[in-house]
């Protein structure tokens, strides 16, 4: 708690006290970083499911480990990297939705990854 408490006082503490800092500053520097943590959480999850895919198909692990259950495993990851892929991806085309029938297009935000330009 009081970690926290520190890690946050230590980024907005400086902008505070020379009164340059408002909410809306500190909300728009949130927002400002936030497409980078979507692209990194993208990457995260495709590189669990690569390792399943790695584990399942080379049966890596523990030498002393039972292949079926190397393998399960392995099985267990690519779902889990699948589904936060997912996920992402269905939230990002949600919101793009959103803005779109909202006609909030002023706003900027990050288009959505395609496969071919």
């Amino acid at each position: 708690m009081y970690r926290t408490l520190f890690a946050v006082s230590l980024v907005t503490l400086p902008g505070v006290l020379y009164a340059q800092t408002t909410l809306f500053s500190i909300i728009d520097m949130f927002i400002g970083v936030l497409p980078s943590f979507i692209v990194l959480a993208t990457a995260i999850a495709l590189v669990v499911f690569i390792w399943g895919v790695v584990k399942m198909i080379f049966g890596l692990g523990d030498t002393g480990a039972d292949p079926s259950k190397v393998k399960e495993e392995g099985k267990r990851r690519m779902v889990w990297g699948l589904i936060a892929l997912f996920v992402l991806v269905s939230v990002w085309g949600l919101v793009s939705i959103v803005i779109t029938l909202t006609g909030a297009e002023g706003v900027p935000t990050e288009p959505a990854p395609t496969v071919f330009q």
